[in-house]
């Protein structure tokens, strides 16, 4: 986890292909609107932890 501009940010690995094209932010590679949705509901699915929601 890192800090940047007052914003909580971490990286990590995604074991499914992306189904949109990444975003570009400052240069930045990030996941589209849907995938990082997708991925939410994943973790509820998968483990439900209320850490992986906020």
């Amino acid at each position: 986890m890192a800090r940047v501009s007052d914003l909580h940010v971490g990286f990590f690995g995604y074991g499914y292909p992306l189904l949109e094209p990444t975003d570009s932010v400052e240069g930045v590679a990030v996941a589209s609107l849907v995938d990082v949705g997708l991925m939410k509901l994943d973790a509820l699915i998968g483990r439900g932890s209320r850490r992986d929601f906020y």
